[in-house]
């Protein structure tokens, strides 16, 4: 098979950037086992940050495969409302509930700001 068959980008990527631990708290809701679920084939979650003005939650995530697709964010934490940014974190579109989900397109770098 090719690369992307043989999970070489999630190899190099857990090999490279082993995960890091930071000091602090999240109290998550009995319903929820996890902080983020992420469906979509070939793509990857970057980072997870405090925006640089700090007045938001940064995910960035890439498509790392040629493909496009859907990508589903599902948190295990409250999100009051949310919305696509530039990689400057600046917001390109209207901030919105509901089901976090957005199209990717091949190779795309995508930046969502969450409001809690």
């Amino acid at each position: 098979g090719d690369f992307v068959e043989g999970n070489v980008v999630q190899s190099a990527f857990d090999l490279n950037q082993p995960m890091s631990v930071v000091k602090g708290k999240l109290k998550l809701p009995s319903t929820k086992q996890s902080t983020m679920k992420l469906s979509g084939a070939y793509v990857e979650l970057d980072a997870i940050k405090k925006s640089e003005d700090g007045k938001y939650i940064v995910l960035r995530f890439h498509e790392y495969a040629g493909a496009k697709g859907k990508v589903l964010v599902e948190n295990g934490f409250d999100v009051k409302e949310f919305a696509e940014s530039d990689l400057m974190e600046r917001p390109i579109e209207s901030f919105r509930n509901g089901k976090m989900e957005f199209a990717i397109k091949p190779y795309e770098i995508k930046t969502i700001l969450l409001k809690l």
